[in-house]
């Protein structure tokens, strides 16, 4: 499991930078907010929330049991296609948002119940719950993945495959694909899972092609883990029509290309 937003935080100064996240979500008046942007500032656990229901975005700190509106001007953002920084309620594609207090003392702060990891408040009538998110299962594509998860996209971004093993890769004429099963709620998972998929990305047009399937915390109620005997998480099995060539495990996820070119050459390149 991810850190709680409840912890206790490391250091007494105020977060300025947030990034978004996609370990918790939204509800809004009990319905799921699907389009609500979270983001979480490093170190010291607080969100800063923007959701259609709120009229401004707000600041929750759950240790401190506090919700605190914001004034937009307070904010600036950055996505990837955004090289200006911009107001938050204004881009969709933010990824990263700062937050500068004015030099007049900080606004009021409202209060929050924080019960079993749920942060609960409400702001002019409407009830606002922000929870753990729920596990994220089936098939589904690499956007997919890296919209409802954006720490994958920022560790795939940071992932650098080793140049010869990606040509070697690349120079596959064999049809070969990989299934890939991983929770959205595994810290292994969000750490090493990224790494094939930015390898996976390289090798696009290739003959390696490869599926995403997320999986619920209890492995055993989703019928391929059961059906492929998965116990542990994650795994990528590599095949060849119905033939299982391997699986990329343990260790092997330190470097994926390599486990790829092991699996398919032999150990071969470097």
């Amino acid at each position: 499991m991810f850190p709680a937003l409840t912890e206790q935080p490391s250091s007494d100064q105020a977060p300025r930078v947030f990034q978004r996240t996609g370990h918790f979500q939204l509800r809004v008046d009990g319905e799921l907010d699907e389009q609500a942007r979270l983001f979480l500032s490093e170190g010291v656990p607080r969100l800063v929330i923007e959701a259609a229901a709120l009229s401004a975005p707000v600041l929750v700190a759950a240790q401190e049991k506090t919700v605190t509106v914001l004034d937009a001007s307070w904010l600036s953002a950055s996505g990837s296609d955004r090289s200006e920084p911009a107001p938050v309620p204004d881009v969709d594609d933010a990824d990263t948002v700062t937050l500068e207090w004015p030099d007049a003392a900080a606004p009021a702060a409202r209060g929050v119940s924080v019960e079993r990891g749920r942060v609960r408040f409400q702001i002019e009538g409407i009830a606002f719950v922000v929870e753990p998110r729920d596990a994220v299962v089936g098939s589904l594509t690499q956007e997919q993945v890296f919209e409802l998860l954006p720490e994958y996209r920022r560790n795939a971004a940071s992932y650098e495959p080793r140049k010869g093993e990606m040509l070697l890769l690349g120079s596959l004429e064999q049809p070969t694909e990989v299934d890939v099963f991983f929770g959205s709620w595994c810290p292994h998972c969000e750490r090493y899972v990224p790494r094939l998929l930015r390898v996976l990305e390289g090798l696009d047009g290739s003959a390696l092609t490869y599926r995403l399937y997320g999986l619920p915390e209890k492995l055993s109620d989703d019928p391929l883990a059961r059906q492929f005997g998965i116990e542990v998480t994650p795994i990528a099995i590599v095949r060849r029509g119905e033939r299982e060539i391997g699986r990329i495990s343990g260790q092997l996820w330190n470097r994926p290309e390599a486990a790829l070119t092991a699996l398919l050459f032999g150990g071969a390149g470097g």
